[in-house]
């Protein structure tokens, strides 16, 4: 009860003063200092207060439209043109008879046989034999403005290739006239495809008779590589490689293509 009375007359006593116009002088009193711990949570509000929050799917406001429109293409998921390519290339005839091989055409195809790389390619050395009949190359064809040197083909090869399927008939020739190599889990080659090869008895594989089992028990050694021109007939029924027509490098990539496709389907 003393207390309440002493805080009514306190409180009578400010008002009285204050109709009377008397203005009490502010106190010299200095507020304390916050604390280094007040200050330290005072910093870290305000930095959240700041921060700009990440955009989260609830938050976002961009469509799936704007989504796709901005993904990178690395990003994108591999398809069969991405990962399958058919190689094929067309030589010429270096050496004092031409019985060597030089690369003169290198042509690559996608699994939607479309053209990845058709380029004629400069021979560093004399050739004597243009071979035009079967390749369809002449001296025009390697030394135009358009023909890449063999250092460049190699290197373009090199790159669409690496870590992809590669798919051609008679491959170990095509690779080794690029110096390039392939991993064999990632070869598919057609002339070593035993269902395409053609089998041959003991006495045509060796020139003599021997005493050996049943020929279809027998494994990989007696087979041969067939033709493409034949598989193509026999398994796609389409013609290629016409007698008195040079071959074509792009035909003969997609035959070899389309014969994979056959058996992996």
């Amino acid at each position: 009860r003393d207390g309440s009375i002493i805080m009514f007359n306190l409180y009578k006593s400010s008002t009285e003063e204050a109709e009377n116009g008397v203005v009490k002088p502010p106190s010299s009193k200095k507020p304390a200092k916050p604390s280094k711990r007040s200050r330290r949570r005072r910093n870290m509000k305000s930095k959240k207060k700041n921060q700009i929050e990440p955009m989260s799917e609830s938050t976002a406001h961009c469509s799936n439209s704007d989504v796709s429109s901005v993904k990178k293409h690395h990003d994108a998921p591999m398809t069969k043109s991405d990962l399958y390519f058919a190689l094929d290339c067309e030589m010429v005839g270096i050496g004092p008879e031409g019985y060597d091989s030089a690369l003169a055409r290198v042509t690559i195809v996608n699994w939607e046989n479309q053209i990845v790389l058709d380029a004629f390619v400069k021979v560093p050395v004399p050739v004597t034999d243009y071979r035009t009949y079967v390749s369809g190359i002449t001296p025009q064809d390697i030394e135009s403005e358009r023909a890449v040197t063999f250092e460049e083909a190699r290197s373009l090869v090199e790159d669409i290739l690496r870590g992809k399927i590669l798919i051609g008939h008679g491959l170990d020739n095509d690779l080794c006239a690029l110096n390039l190599t392939h991993p064999f889990c990632d070869v598919r080659d057609t002339a070593t495809y035993p269902p395409y090869m053609r089998e041959i008895a003991p006495t045509e594989a060796t020139g003599y008779e021997i005493n050996m089992p049943d020929s279809k028990s027998t494994a990989y050694p007696n087979f041969r590589p067939r033709k493409l021109r034949d598989l193509a007939w026999e398994q796609l029924g389409r013609q290629i490689q016409h007698e008195g027509v040079p071959h074509s490098p792009v035909e003969d990539a997609i035959a070899a293509l389309d014969l994979y496709k056959a058996q992996r389907e």
